[in-house]
């Protein structure tokens, strides 16, 4: 793909894997489910994918349906007439048909609330939708890129998903996998991070000790790229510069479980002090 960003950096398996499949999704108008967890990438993968399509002209719009439930909801992707509800006192545009004729991108779809569901489910099959307090029917042509953290496939055996939605979005599936299961490209956006962050000190950060990488590489990192992001950028912030030492990773990742990684942190705190 010709865009990469800072989540995709690195050569492991897992991630060349996720990223050829990506590559071929970007060349489809179908429907495409991205799962993976927290702070894996789902929306900047969306917005590749988006870059790289045959819809790139036109506008990749998010919504996140972990934010927002029942008929905020339902307003906000399908849009509303006024006086179709209370506060409802003007005409809205949805997602829908502000992403028409590009990408309307669904984060946490499993969030969404079952009732809802079947009217994205028409939407993906007939490209109609209906406003809120509307008569007539408005056709729109959006393709969708949905992302979860959830496993959809046994949310719909449960029944807390729809499984004919689950099927319509899980034409052109991609499974990011978390950084602990590519821990190989950890050094690599390590530095990709203090190229980003470095010269917000003075003197710039320009690299990270061995024993510090060898700590971040051992992590499990459950916050994935986002919190490594958060903690080179903190290290940076709170260090002397010139060099991350393991004193400047105190206090920044979770230990429980590593009883080494609070040992390190600490003596490399009180020898900084």
């Amino acid at each position: 793909m010709d865009t990469l960003q800072h989540s995709f950096i690195g050569t492991s398996p897992a991630m060349a894997k996720a990223l050829q499949f990506a590559a071929r999704a970007a060349r489809s108008n179908a429907p495409v489910l991205i799962q993976g967890e927290s702070g894996t990438g789902k929306e900047i993968l969306a917005r590749i994918i988006h870059q790289n399509g045959p819809r790139r002209q036109r506008r990749c719009v998010a919504v996140n349906c972990a934010t927002l439930t029942g008929e905020l909801l339902v307003s906000e992707l399908f849009g509303h007439e006024k006086g179709s509800f209370t506060g409802a006192d003007r005409q809205k545009l949805g997602k829908f048909e502000l992403a028409d004729k590009g990408t309307l991108f669904l984060d946490e779809i499993g969030e969404m609330h079952i009732s809802i569901q079947p009217k994205l489910l028409r939407a993906l099959e007939e490209g109609e939708i209906d406003r809120l307090g509307g008569r007539d029917s408005i056709l729109v042509d959006v393709r969708v890129i949905a992302a979860t953290n959830r496993d959809l496939k046994s949310a719909s055996k449960r029944g807390e998903f729809r499984r004919d939605l689950y099927y319509r979005l899980n034409i052109l599936p991609i499974t990011l996998p978390p950084l602990r299961e590519r821990r190989e490209d950890i050094p690599a956006l390590i530095r990709y991070f203090i190229s980003q962050f470095g010269d917000e000190t003075e003197p710039p950060v320009t690299n990270i000790s061995s024993e510090a990488e060898a700590m971040l590489c051992r992590y499990d990192w459950p916050g994935n790229v986002r919190e490594l992001r958060n903690v080179i950028h903190g290290a940076i912030l709170l260090g002397s510069g010139g060099i991350i030492g393991v004193g400047d990773l105190a206090g920044s990742l979770e230990s429980e479980g590593d009883p080494l990684l609070d040992e390190k942190t600490l003596d490399g705190a009180v020898r900084k002090a």
